[in-house]
């Protein structure tokens, strides 16, 4: 805009310049309209502004990290004045509520019709977690490119950008093999062997078992009925993540190195909790929402319950002390949990021993989600030593060359 009134000077200073060498009637009219311009402009702009309104909306609420990395936005402009609004620009701000870092876009419109106009946006994000963006701030200029007039907004918007799920297929360890056998919980997407529950009752087929031959529905129906026997799924053990992250660590000494580590983490623990889902495992997954007062419970059963699950999870700060592991778990068993697993980024003797106190009352599974993706061999054998020496069941899941893969006792 500085450019425009410099340019505006000047041709002013040049007009008067050639009235005083070459003085004519048709320069001095000339002037005159140079000088009531930018009055014109600015009224017109002033008008027109009053009568404009500016908005935007998410147009996706979800997109996954690795497929995606663009938040697409619809900013509205609806101009309902007489002239039309040449230029205009607003200021999106948008911050990661999950990884804790701000920036701002500046995004140009122009509504030349007196109606609404859209303009499509798309903000570049890498990380995962919930993007909360504002619109804090709208421009609007005159014609002439001179004058400007600003106005103030509140509206927010929200986006979760998901962890990247593509290598959770090369998870080699199983979860179900953990869980109580004699399950009461059966599948609803898919018929088993067990005959004490009926999955679907249906038309006789080549290759059904005789047994399995409903025969008083049959005489009814005047037709083979055939029931279909039920797959019996495992009980639902609480999925708990601690989000754990000792203080004055790596996200202030290094604040790209801790945006990696908790992208590496999230694709690691939606890895788990695919792999629990392929298996027709059903999970309670629980995590800390800031404080011990107050936890999370989300099912997980099916992929549309990882993605709600993650993003209530993304919802759940970091904190610097991992709280009261024993009391939580001792809770879970008056809430009918018959096992626990325990899913961190870090851990300490001091956790150890909290859950090995804790596994008297409730079996514990530790799985270890190194923040970095890979560890060393030496961290390798410190972790499971420690483990061999508390009594306590668990897994390492790390990121190879070929994906994720759970390395256990």
């Amino acid at each position: 805009m500085l450019r425009n009134k410099l340019i505006y000077i000047s041709i002013l200073l040049c007009m008067v310049f050639v009235l005083i060498m070459y003085p004519s009637i048709y320069i001095a009219v000339a002037i005159r309209i140079t000088l009531i311009l930018p009055v014109l402009s600015w009224l017109q702009m002033k008008y027109t502004v009053h009568r404009s309104t500016v908005s935007f909306r998410v147009s996706k609420k979800q997109i996954f990290r690795g497929k995606e990395t663009e938040i697409p936005l619809e900013i509205r402009i609806v101009n309902e004045g007489r002239f039309p609004l040449l230029y205009g620009e607003v200021s999106l701000r948008y911050q990661n509520l999950y990884q804790g870092y701000e920036m701002q876009d500046w995004v140009s419109f122009g509504a030349v019709d007196r109606d609404m106009t859209t303009v499509t946006y798309y903000l570049y994000t890498l990380n995962s977690g919930i993007v909360e963006i504002a619109l804090d701030q709208v421009r609007f200029y005159d014609f002439l490119k001179i004058w400007k007039c600003r106005q103030r907004s509140e509206l927010k918007e929200q986006a979760a950008v998901m962890p990247d799920m593509d290598h959770s297929a090369e998870l080699e360890f199983s979860l179900s093999e953990r869980m109580n056998p004699e399950a009461d919980v059966y599948s609803k997407q898919r018929p088993g062997d067990d005959s004490t529950e009926v999955f679907d009752i249906r038309e006789y087929r080549p290759g059904d078992k005789l047994r399995s031959i409903h025969w008083k529905l049959s005489s009814k129906q005047e037709a083979l009925i055939v029931k279909e026997a039920s797959y019996p799924i495992s009980e639902a053990p609480l999925f708990f993540v601690e989000l754990w992250q000792p203080s004055g660590g790596l996200k202030a000494a290094s604040p790209v190195a801790w945006q990696k580590q908790v992208d590496c983490f999230l694709d690691h623990t939606a890895a788990v909790l695919r792999r629990a889902v392929q298996e027709e495992t059903t999970l309670e997954l629980g995590c800390y929402l800031g404080d011990n007062t107050r936890i999370l419970h989300s099912p997980i059963a099916t992929f549309a319950d990882i993605y709600t699950g993650i993003e209530r999870l993304m919802h759940a700060p970091f904190y610097d002390t991992f709280y009261g592991i024993a009391d939580y778990a001792a809770s879970s068993v008056e809430t009918g949990y018959r096992y626990v697993i325990y899913v961190c980024a870090r851990w300490s003797e001091a956790q150890l021993n909290l859950l090995s106190a804790q596994q008297q009352k409730t079996p514990v599974f530790f799985v270890w989600i190194p923040a970095k993706g890979r560890i060393t061999e030496a961290e390798r054998k410190e972790f499971f030593s420690q483990l061999i020496r508390y009594g306590l069941d668990g897994t390492a899941v790390t990121e190879s060359a070929e994906g994720y893969k759970g390395e256990e006792l």
